[in-house]
């Protein structure tokens, strides 16, 4: 049916709405082939909002038409959202960075989990978390949010995973302008990452301390950009156990704490931890480190500093050394869980520690 333009509201899901060039031809000689797909507003009168077509609606609106033609269906925000990415998600003109905000959005309107929103997609964990892990690759303190539009718009996920090797975060925005700039392709970043920012050590050359020390890191680094897959990297994963401060407060398999540790990074809205002090001991095969961290959180709704500490047990495997156990605890466990919706668990918790 065709529809009034000035009664459709569009989304800002789809960025660059202005780049309508090529539709714009196709619409001046041939018209609209297919119609957009909207729904009506959730609290605007006679009024619509787009499902997806954002693009053929900015164009719509360029030529100056009156109306377009569209398909009405009847569909909660939250379905519409789900319409909107099985729609876009194999388009070439759809950015992971797109689909990383429509999964956002998902995340933030439904209140459900990272995991929940990944099989509602029909999608991994590590998909979703990849792609979220793109919101967070550049500081907002440093770079201006239209700045991170663009270069994020012309990336990858596979080109922000490479970036997030580099810790300094002047440097991985430095280098991701030259990606965009110089059209640089995965392969090549690999390789230019590779020897440029050279992380890695000859395990059988290097001093035990220096190869555990380097793994810790690393270990913090992947969480700081919410990238459990790295993460996890450097785990033993059939004899991984992890203790953990975040519900369930209970012992974890390396499957269950990944799951785990994916639903937490990304039920804030940002995460950064960092080491005060650490003592590492090395004995045969087997080593320890006792760690206190910084680690400030935040959510929608306000912003904590709470101190945590990090027991990890390592065993050498081969050349290499792994992680074999975590243990982590909170000096405050009441403040650190008041950031989290259980509040079940939270009461349990308050309740358990005014009692010490």
């Amino acid at each position: 049916m065709e529809i009034d333009i000035s009664k459709i509201e569009g989304n800002n899901t789809r960025l660059l709405a202005s780049d309508v060039g090529d539709i714009s031809k196709s619409f001046k000689n041939y018209g609209q082939f297919s119609p957009i797909r909207v729904k009506k507003h959730s609290s605007k009168e006679g009024a619509f909002e787009v499902i997806f077509g954002n693009r053929r609606l900015a164009t719509a609106r360029a030529l100056g038409w009156k109306t377009i033609l569209a398909d009405v269906v009847d569909a909660s925000d939250t379905d519409a959202l789900i319409m909107a990415f099985s729609e876009n998600e194999d388009r070439s003109n759809c950015t992971d960075y797109e689909k990383a905000l429509l999964i956002e959005k998902l995340h933030l309107l439904s209140g459900k989990s990272y995991s929940e929103i990944a099989e509602m997609l029909g999608k991994s964990p590590s998909y979703v978390s990849q792609h979220i892990a793109m919101l967070h690759l550049f500081s907002e303190e440093k770079v201006s949010e239209p700045e991170r539009k663009i270069v994020l718009q012309q990336l990858t996920e596979k080109h922000a995973r490479i970036l997030q090797r580099i810790e300094d975060p002047n440097e991985r925005w430095t280098a991701a302008k030259l990606v965009v700039k110089s059209a640089i392709g995965v392969r090549e970043l690999e390789n230019m990452i590779s020897r440029t920012y050279k992380k890695s050590f000859d395990p059988s050359r290097s001093s035990p301390q220096t190869r555990i020390m380097q793994i810790i890191k690393s270990h913090i680094a992947s969480m700081n950009s919410k990238d459990t897959s790295s993460y996890f990297e450097a785990v033993l994963k059939n004899q991984f156990t992890k203790f953990s401060c975040y519900p369930p407060l209970s012992r974890l398999d390396c499957a269950s704490a990944k799951e785990q540790l994916f639903d937490m990074l990304h039920e804030l809205r940002d995460y950064e931890a960092a080491i005060e002090s650490l003592e590492l001991r090395v004995v045969g095969k087997l080593a320890y480190a006792l760690m206190t961290l910084r680690n400030k959180y935040s959510n929608s709704e306000r912003t904590i500093t709470a101190e945590m500490r990090l027991t990890m047990i390592l065993e050498k495997k081969g050349d290499d050394w792994k992680i074999v156990h975590e243990h982590w605890s909170s000096a405050t466990p009441a403040k650190f869980l008041s950031l989290f919706a259980n509040q079940e668990l939270q009461s349990t918790v308050s309740k358990k520690h005014s009692g010490l």
